[in-house]
């Protein structure tokens, strides 16, 4: 009993003088928790502003585009559209003030209206390299060069060559907007030139290959990925690993069989494509055929003469010889695109519509096949000098424009 007694006293004693380990343990790790977390955002928030202070101030050219395109929202070129699925963003002003689009959503200086008496407007129609994807200042691509060129070397003071050109624009888009967009310009004269664009929309599994192209394009739909491109950090993690893809207009308007097709577009076009229902590319080219871009055309076709325009149209030509770089490189994409030139050829010969060669002068070598006149299929500022020479010429010495 005595011992009882001592042995409780001395765990009395005990529990007096020791203080409890337990709820220091747990302090201790929820303090060691929070420095963890603390530096770990302290070390991300130092890493982002210092990323975001040399993209801004010392990167420069697509580098910082790549990396600011999504940071900057606000000053996105394109915007969702109701019945383009995307436009171009009315009033876009870029950071370093070359280029710009107009309060019509189109590259360039604003457009007077109604239209100055005596003046002769030209619309140019096509996808990027229409746009002048490669060029930064709105002056330097195709359109305003050809119009420069018209004037000052042909004397044809009155004439206005708009910019109609919209990055990733297919036929049918072009066509829409033609409708209900660039008619009420008022233009004497377009100039068809696109054929690199409709290509993609053949390059899916035969199902999904549809008459008003929706099955490789859908309505403007931000990734779900998308909050990750708010981030600096996340974004060159992400293209460093693999996870995340680099930013591009296809991501908000391809539908998904566009993007399973983008995933092998290197593989042996002789060599089934899982992608593409097992069937290989040069089968899915036989089988998806430029019906829908012939179409396009024609109808564009009359409803411009029916309005009493001016249709020219343009093959389109790029350097053949640069290899990987862009999808259109490959053989079955060349292919394609010479399909749709033909039925440009096609067209212009049975309806008697001027057509500038561009692809023949191209392929003899009118722009030097190298990195000075090219990015890929795009033109850089020397190149579209010399193709807006080029379409000036055609124009000046067909005696095309009043």
């Amino acid at each position: 009993m005595i011992h009882n007694d001592l042995h409780e006293g001395r765990k009395l004693v005990k529990s007096l003088t020791m203080p409890d380990e337990k709820p220091n343990r747990k302090k201790e790790f929820f303090l060691n928790t929070v420095l963890v977390i603390s530096s770990l955002v302290f070390t991300f928030l130092v890493l982002e502003f210092g990323m975001r202070f040399a993209v801004r101030y010392l990167v420069s050219g697509e580098r910082q585009e790549r990396y600011r395109s999504y940071l900057e929202a606000k000053n996105a070129k394109f915007e969702p559209h109701p019945f383009l699925s995307y436009a171009l963003v009315k009033n876009y002003i870029s950071k370093t003030g070359e280029n710009k689009h107009n309060s019509f959503g189109l590259r360039g200086e604003e457009i007077a209206m109604p239209k100055p008496e005596g003046a002769f407007r030209i619309i140019t129609l096509g996808g990027s390299t229409t746009y002048g994807t490669a060029v930064e200042n709105w002056k330097e691509a195709y359109p305003a060069q050809m119009e420069k060129t018209l004037r000052e070397t042909y004397g044809y003071k009155n004439v206005e060559v708009i910019n109609g050109g919209t990055g990733g624009y297919t036929s049918a888009e072009l066509l829409i907007n033609f409708v209900f967009n660039l008619i009420e310009l008022d233009p004497d004269m377009i100039i068809f030139s696109e054929a690199v664009n409709d290509t993609q929309t053949r390059f899916v599994c035969p199902d999904d290959f549809k008459s008003d192209y929706t099955g490789t394009r859908e309505s403007w739909n931000k990734p779900k990925y998308f909050f990750l491109y708010k981030s600096l950090v996340a974004q060159f993690i992400g293209y460093k690993t693999g996870l995340l893809p680099y930013p591009n207009l296809d991501q908000f308007i391809a539908t998904s069989a566009v993007e399973m097709a983008r995933e092998t577009t290197y593989i042996d076009p002789d060599q089934p494509d899982h992608n593409l229902c097992n069937k290989t590319r040069n089968e899915i080219i036989k089988e998806n055929t430029s019906q829908y871009y012939e179409r396009n055309i024609r109808n564009l076709i009359a409803l411009a003469e029916a309005n009493g325009i001016r249709v020219v149209l343009g093959t389109f030509g790029f350097d053949k010889t640069r290899g990987k770089g862009h999808y259109s490189i490959t053989k079955p994409y060349m292919d394609a695109i010479s399909e749709n030139n033909d039925i440009i050829r096609k067209i212009g010969k049975e309806k008697n519509i001027p057509i500038v060669p561009f692809e023949e002068k191209v392929d003899e070598g009118y722009i030097p096949p190298t990195k000075e006149y090219w990015q890929n299929v795009h033109l850089t500022a020397p190149g579209e000098k010399l193709k807006g020479e080029l379409f000036a010429k055609f124009l000046a010495e067909n005696k095309l424009i009043k």
